[in-house]
């Protein structure tokens, strides 16, 4: 049985046979970026998150798109995952508009489209398929396309490997699909690879797929992660000839996501354990904090420093909820035995007996 990889592979060689008109493909130097930290810093091995993102989808040509098609960008990123490569197909469609069809202006525009990430990265090659399509409209089409989009969201928050590959594997199934139906056309696609090995290492960029011929791309910039055109007099102007896609990879020391990883609810269990106030529920919540730490090291989701930061918020989170629980039950303690509250608890008894 094919692998995920495998069928990836054969869907982009059958595209790649087809006719696809050769789009301008560029890295924007980082040197062309602001702010200036957005781009050219190092991605570092073992050390930091990397994420991948569509800024911009721009459609020159709104509403003659929107009279008839849809758009769709499908991307395929593979990159080792703990001690596997893993593929992760995406699909961007329709439904991250957030707008009806026909109230999409001229010069249709998405935004910040999360595609995977953050993963920590582990080193090895990092290849990237993206190709826009129009997609003929009709029922079937949309409603398939709406629903690769929301197994792509899966994805792109977070998956294990065998979770991932069951989720990619529907995202190409429903991608062959759309293709058999004939009225799907790519626009324009870009492969590529980045060897992480190399002098240069990985560096976070920003790339742009351009259909046009014949644009200046020398004097493109990328401004507050918009793609925009230089002026003579150094100016900026928004770019608007030309059908595009810009998306980039960027890095980051830690990641804030934590929350929606599998070990989180230990901390949870642990926390509620602490906050029965006694000693046995104690040294049960310490053995929880134990089997968490246990599983965030062996976890490819997270790098090691941040594995161990978060032992010990979680060991501080956990001490502080034990003691704030033992202070209750302590005062709770005094007061049971205070012999003005006991008096009152007596009166009150015996005023609801008599009016029975």
């Amino acid at each position: 049985m094919p692998t995920l990889a495998d069928r990836i592979k054969t869907l982009f060689d059958t595209i790649g046979t087809g006719k696809m008109p050769v789009p301008e493909t560029l890295v924007i130097p980082p040197k062309h970026c602001e702010p200036a930290t957005s781009a050219g810093y190092e991605i570092r091995q073992n050390r930091d998150y990397f994420q991948f993102k569509i800024d911009e989808l721009f459609l020159a040509s709104g509403r003659e798109w929107w009279a008839t098609y849809d758009p769709m960008v499908v991307v395929l990123i593979n990159f080792l995952y703990g001690d596997k490569m893993i593929a992760v197909p995406a699909v961007v469609g329709t439904q991250l508009f957030g707008q009806p069809r026909d109230m999409v202006p001229h010069g249709a525009v998405l935004h910040d489209t999360h595609i995977t990430g953050p993963h920590p990265f582990r080193g090895g090659r990092i290849s990237v398929s993206i190709i826009l399509y129009k997609v003929k409209r009709n029922d079937y089409a949309r409603n398939l396309m709406k629903f690769m989009e929301n197994v792509s969201g899966l994805l792109a928050v977070g998956a294990s490997v065998e979770m991932a590959a069951k989720l990619g594997n529907i995202v190409v199934d429903g991608l062959e699909s759309i293709l058999d139906l004939g009225d799907t056309t790519p626009i324009v696609g870009h492969r590529f690879e980045i060897d992480t090995s190399s002098v240069r290492g990985f560096v976070a960029n920003y790339y742009s797929l351009i259909n046009s011929a014949g644009s200046d791309v020398s004097k493109l910039r990328v401004v507050d992660g918009r793609l925009h055109l230089q002026s003579d007099d150094g100016g900026f102007e928004k770019f608007m000839s030309s059908d595009y896609v810009l998306y980039s990879f960027s890095g980051m020391e830690s990641r804030n996501d934590v929350s929606s990883l599998p070990f989180h609810k230990l901390r949870d269990q642990a926390l509620e354990a602490a906050m029965m106030g006694d000693q046995e529920n104690y040294q049960r919540a310490k053995a929880l904090l134990l089997t968490l730490f246990q599983q965030m090291v062996l976890s490819p989701d997270l790098c090691r420093h941040q594995v161990q930061s978060l032992f010990e918020q979680f060991k501080t989170e956990l001490m502080i909820k034990h003691k704030e629980a033992t202070d209750v039950l302590t005062m709770s303690s005094k007061k049971e035995t205070a012999k003005p509250v006991s008096k009152f608890i007596e009166v009150n008894r015996a005023l609801n007996e008599l009016s029975l």
